[in-house]
């Protein structure tokens, strides 16, 4: 009994984090002991590399916990040598079996869960084939529509039978629709750029690729970009939206933004200045927890401080704010205490008569 009390006691502070005034129920069973974290939204942004729980489960032990919802919310749970999304909405029940390093759904939206995670849950399988289409093409004046016609069209029939199968809701075919569709749209931006460095193309060739680029562009523009965080798969558009939204200022605007003192420290970011502040804020705190996790990648290193500063004057209640500030004075006590080690004088010891 006191372990499955510690249990929920770590998971309250994942309820108190997303802030919301409806709940869905999610319980997790294991026929292994294995750990668990959970990784969910902040600031109403969803933030993957960030680990809000981890705690660990027993085959005797079936953990049950609400999770806080505004209106709904993607929750990934992730477990030893296994990992599955969970789109929660207010109300749900939903159950998470890990067995035979499996995990199967039952409960609210079970099929919906299984879809998502069957063909979701890592995307190679989409992005091989975009590839293999583009660089096999010679005409792109009408590649959007192929890649409709292929790809688009297929996976919102599959959305569409999970609804018609009578076991998930409307509501939760719209939201994996909107991430699923918005995410074959910006990866068909991303694989586009990246077809120059892979393809030899002609003038022709490029013109009609610029023209199907300026299209998705337009898809994107009036988008709800703030909404577009709550999901994991459907906001890799916005990278694209800004910067292309940077490359169209006039030299006069793009030195006005290149004027804050803000701008030095994002540098060839500078473009994420654009977005509204609550887009700034996700994607800031999330590329310092990626240098946290990952270092700069081969990349310049990133002015943490300076970014942190800056997202104080933009964002300074946030829950990302509160978070990062708590990892610096963490980080800076751990450079003390090594600090202090390394300065401590130890007595020589001398053995003049050693024991063999």
């Amino acid at each position: 009994m006191k372990k499955i009390i510690a249990v929920l006691s770590v998971l309250a502070g994942f309820v108190s984090i997303c802030n919301g005034q409806n709940t869905a129920t999610l319980q997790i069973r294991s026929d292994v002991e294995t750990s668990v974290n959970i990784r969910g939204t902040i600031d109403g942004a969803f933030q993957y590399l960030y680990m809000i729980d981890k705690f660990n489960i027993t085959p005797k032990i079936s953990v049950t916990y609400d999770i806080s919802l505004p209106e709904y919310g993607l929750v990934q749970v992730y477990f030893t040598g296994a990992r599955c999304s969970v789109w929660a909405l207010p109300d749900d029940k939903i159950c998470l079996n890990y067995c035979d390093g499996v995990i199967s759904f039952e409960g609210s939206n079970a099929d919906g869960h299984e879809y998502f995670n069957k063909h979701w849950n890592g995307t190679m399988g989409f992005i091989d084939p975009l590839r293999n289409m583009l660089l096999e093409t010679s005409d792109y004046s009408e590649i959007e529509k192929k890649f409709a016609v292929e790809f688009v069209e297929p996976t919102s029939k599959s959305i569409d039978s999970l609804l018609q199968a009578g076991r998930v809701s409307s509501a939760y075919v719209d939201i994996i629709r909107r991430d699923i569709i918005d995410y074959e749209y910006s990866s068909l931006i991303s694989t586009l750029q990246q077809l120059h460095n892979n393809k030899e193309l002609t003038d022709e060739q490029t013109s009609q690729i610029n023209a199907v680029m300026d299209s998705l562009y337009n898809y994107f523009a009036n988008y709800d970009d703030v909404t577009s965080l709550r999901f994991n798969l459907g906001n890799d558009y916005l990278r694209y939206k800004y910067k292309h939204l940077y490359q169209q200022l006039s030299d006069e605007k793009k030195n006005d933004l290149l004027g804050k003192d803000i701008s030095a420290v994002l540098g060839t970011d500078v473009y994420w200045l654009l977005a509204p502040k609550q887009v700034q804020t996700a994607w800031l705190f999330a590329t310092i927890i990626a240098d946290e996790q990952y270092g700069s990648m081969g990349f310049d290193p990133i002015d943490a401080p300076g970014i942190l500063k800056y997202m104080e004057t933009i964002a300074p209640e946030s829950e990302s704010v509160r978070i990062l500030k708590k990892m610096q004075k963490e980080k800076k006590q751990l450079t003390v205490i090594k600090s202090n080690l390394s300065d401590r004088q130890y007595p020589e010891v001398c053995f003049a008569n050693p024991i063999i």
